[in-house]
């Protein structure tokens, strides 16, 4: 067995960089969906707070479905310029949207009830 990288393999190694930093993208936009829906379920927060959490949850929308996937392509496509010529099928793409959208939606749904029941016994 050998230790050689062939093209193959490093063009493996560069995708998989890729997916990584795709997501930790999706992970920090989480993130700050998460943070936005506790400042919207503050306890007399304020207009201002609650306006600041909207905010941060159309943010971390706005990176899960739009940001990260077309710098995903993008960057794709300088490491792999093949990959323009397969491009994925409609409904391969509206799948795959589909199923991160709801990925999106449950965990901000869970941290959502997490917050509530905080609230809730902290009251």
């Amino acid at each position: 067995m050998t230790h050689e990288e062939g093209p193959e393999r490093r063009l493996l190694h560069s995708v998989a960089a890729l997916e990584r930093t795709a997501l930790a993208w999706e992970r920090t936009a989480v993130s700050l969906g998460a943070v936005g829906l506790l400042l919207l379920k503050v306890v007399d927060g304020g207009r201002l707070t609650q306006a600041a959490g909207l905010a941060l949850v159309a943010v971390a929308a706005a990176v899960v479905l739009v940001v990260v996937p077309f710098g995903y392509r993008r960057a794709r496509a300088r490491v792999d310029p093949e990959s323009l010529e397969r491009p994925f099928v409609d409904e391969d793409r509206w799948r795959a949207r589909a199923l991160v959208g709801t990925a999106w939606l449950v965990s901000l749904v869970a941290v959502a009830v997490a917050v509530d029941i905080w609230v809730a016994g902290a009251v």
